[in-house]
């Protein structure tokens, strides 16, 4: 996140505004075209850089002054940052309660009251954000969480200056540079530990981020009042921008984030900031300095702020290419408006009522923030309490009747691709973020791999919906994918089935060994065992039909790991494994079903305005190889594998809503609702009342 300090308290640096361009660029092209793969290092330039500034201003403060402000750098900061942050998450709030349905307006609704607060970081780890997912499932304030670890930093760091501050200006640098370096080197151990373990976590959070912000602030007390020679200027500019350069060309997600993958990137920046410290920067500098970059770095606050809510909007409403051009065309006006009429007369008028200690400033940004705070906790009070309840989690069957043949689901789904336009009622009314799977997961019905293992027997399961006492028992088995079949599943057996789950978040029922996708490496150990353990438990259930069905996501990681062709071979015999040991051991029926076909998440691509048109997919490649792969491994009278693509799409399209209900909640997972929806048809397909039938003859 971009940071200016004001002019009238700091020597101005073009290398440095030069920078900002460059990261700004970096951010805004990997967003719009994910090029280069490492767009998204432009944030880790910017901690670098704000780290350097503030701490060279905080220098300067204490070097005239013998003390630190407080109140006047926290002036400082709130009219540089508040008023154009605030801007544009008030703008994006608006606009979203007038283009998106009421679940995705409301989940952005809590993104600008967290952007405000600056908690966005913890609330995007709080809720797994995958920032490597792409943007279309993106909050479009989901990058106001690199400005909430900026401000937590500004929330720590001059407090900590200040009181080294009070040891006298000879012995500042000294405590500062120590505790500086302290705190880097820790911060960087708990990020090569987070990344590894919880790399969603470690992506957002504080604490596996302040290291880069301490590279800059260790830099600025090493170098105050110090040149570099113009020798080690040269060779640390030719060093810094190859680094750079290469770090942005071949660092991606998937190489351990933020370390170590982001250390080459924060030394490189560090080393072309110390090279401009200099009389005579290097000639490798020049283009840094050039007043196109500089000016690009002046407004990047402002170009950083609008360029994801433009981006997230425009091809919300125009999908594709032609979305990305028109939220480009829309920044360069906007960002420039902003700083012109927003930042600078702000960022002025904080800095004169800062130097002469005016009290004024104080009121009315609390009232500001407050008015602000209190519309926007407004809007979660009387929003989500209303709305979570909807009747795609509470609903019975009898609500939106099961679909009682497949030909009454076929009409259904051709009116929907008939009328993709019209605004549906469904998507006001449902709550799109949660979905089946989640809906199990609070209810104990979907896993870690750790609970199953420690489960140790059925005697301790939490997930089983008891029907009378004499009743078959029905085991499902699989990850989220599988727990979003059971409303279904459930609603079909009524009380006629025991039903028992043992879904385990993103491990699939088959054997073979997958990545979850954080990456972690011990989840592929942890799951074979979970899955080892779930089928022991499943054999001393004594069932009489075991359904299994697994996530695409899975199929796609051994993809990526092992190519397409060698991860169909996996998965087949993976399989097959699954259902020769299963049968084997307990004589039941098995039953596979294929996962849904994966569709653009509703909620990213239906608006007031478009409907739910865009949201229309045919079944991808990677799933029909998956679903394949499936059924080429059964083998055995009493296996039987379920394609359930019939149930979602009609000649190659699946509509994202039908009749009234939505289908996917994410894109990939059933809603309860249309999981209940197919309860009759997993009746006939599981062969559940016939088999009850059969038992009472």
């Amino acid at each position: 996140m971009p940071e200016v300090v004001t002019p009238a308290h700091a020597t101005r640096r073009p290398h440095i505004q030069g920078l900002r361009a460059i990261a700004v660029l970096l951010v805004v092209a990997g967003h719009a075209f994910e090029v280069p793969v490492g767009g998204f290092l432009g944030v880790d330039v910017f901690f670098v850089v704000s780290g350097f500034v503030i701490t060279l201003s905080l220098l300067r403060e204490a070097e005239r002054d013998g003390v630190v402000s407080l109140r006047a750098f926290v002036v400082r900061r709130l009219g540089r940052l508040f008023p154009a942050g605030a801007l544009v998450v008030t703008v994006t709030v608006v606009v979203s309660a007038v283009v998106f349905f009421l679940p995705r307006a409301t989940q952005i609704a809590m993104d600008g009251l967290a952007s405000v607060l600056s908690v966005e970081n913890w609330r995007a780890a709080r809720l797994g954000t995958d920032y490597f997912a792409g943007f279309a499932q993106a909050s479009p304030l989901q990058h106001y969480w690199s400005l909430s670890v900026e401000e937590q930093f500004y929330a720590v760091w001059p407090l900590t200056f200040a009181l080294c501050a009070l040891a006298g200006w000879p012995r500042l640098r000294r405590w500062a540079g120590v505790i500086a370096a302290t705190a880097t080197i820790a911060s960087l151990a708990i990020a090569l530990v987070e990344s590894a373990e919880r790399p969603a976590w470690a992506y957002f959070s504080f604490e596996s981020r302040a290291w880069e912000l301490g590279i800059g602030v260790t830099l600025a007390i090493l170098l105050f009042r110090v040149r570099v020679r113009p020798a080690l200027s040269t060779a640390l500019a030719i060093i810094g921008a190859i680094v750079v350069a290469a770090s942005v060309l071949l660092v991606d997600g998937r190489m351990g984030f933020p370390a170590p993958a982001a250390l080459p990137v924060v030394l490189g920046t560090a080393a072309l900031i110390a090279a401009g410290e200099t009389a005579n920067p290097a000639r490798v500098l020049a283009p840094l300095r050039l007043r196109p970059l500089t000016f690009i770095g002046d407004i990047s606050y402002s170009l950083y702020l609008w360029h994801f809510p433009l981006l997230i909007i425009a091809t919300a409403l125009w999908p594709g290419a032609v979305g990305i051009w028109v939220s480009l065309a829309l920044l360069g006006p906007f960002a420039y408006a902003t700083y012109r009429f927003v930042e600078v007369p702000f960022r002025d008028r904080a800095g004169r009522v800062a130097d002469r200690g005016s009290r004024g400033l104080h009121f009315g940004w609390g009232i500001a923030t407050l008015g602000i705070v209190g519309a926007l906790s407004l809007t979660q009070i009387a929003g989500p309490s209303s709305w979570i309840e909807t009747p795609e989690l509470t609903s019975d069957a009898t609500a939106h009747p099961p679909f009682e043949t497949q030909q009454q689901l076929d009409d259904a789904i051709d009116r929907a691709l008939l009328q993709p336009e019209a605004p549906s009622e469904a998507l006001d009314t449902a709550w799109a973020s949660v979905s089946a799977a989640q809906f199990a997961a609070r209810r104990a019905c979907l896993t870690k791999p750790a609970d199953v293992i420690a489960a140790t027997d059925a005697a301790s399961l939490t997930c089983v919906f008891e029907g009378s006492p004499d009743s078959p028992t029905l085991v499902v088995i699989g990850d989220s994918i599988a727990a979003s079949w059971l409303p279904g599943i459930v609603a079909a057996a009524d009380d006629s089935w025991r039903v028992v789950s043992l879904t385990v978040q993103s491990c699939p029922p088959f054997v073979v060994t997958v990545a979850d996708r954080t990456g972690r490496a011990e989840f592929g150990a942890e799951c074979d065992a979970a899955r080892h353990e779930a089928f022991d438990i499943a054999v001393a259930l004594d069932p009489q039909l075991i359904v299994l069905s697994g996530a695409l996501g899975s199929y796609e990681r051994l993809s990526e790991e092992h190519g397409r062709e060698a991860a169909s071979a996996l998965w087949r015999q993976g399989v097959q494994e699954s259902a020769d040991d299963l049968t084997a051991r307990t004589g039941a029926r098995l039953a596979i079903l294929s996962s849904p076909p994966e569709t653009t998440p509703v909620m990213s691509c239906a608006t007031r305005l478009t409907g739910t048109g865009s949201c229309e997919r045919a079944p991808g490649d990677v799933w029909e190889e998956k679903t394949a792969a499936e059924a080429a491994a059964i083998d055995g009278a009493r296996v039987t594998f379920i394609d359930t693509v019939d149930w979602f799409c009609r000649e190659g399209t699946c509509p994202a809503v039908v009749d009234e209900t939505l289908v996917l909640a994410d894109g990939g997972h059933l809603t309860t609702a249309y999981s209940m929806r197919l309860s009759t048809l997993l009746d006939d397909a599981l062969g559940l009342s016939s088999a009850i039938e059969r038992e009472g003859e």
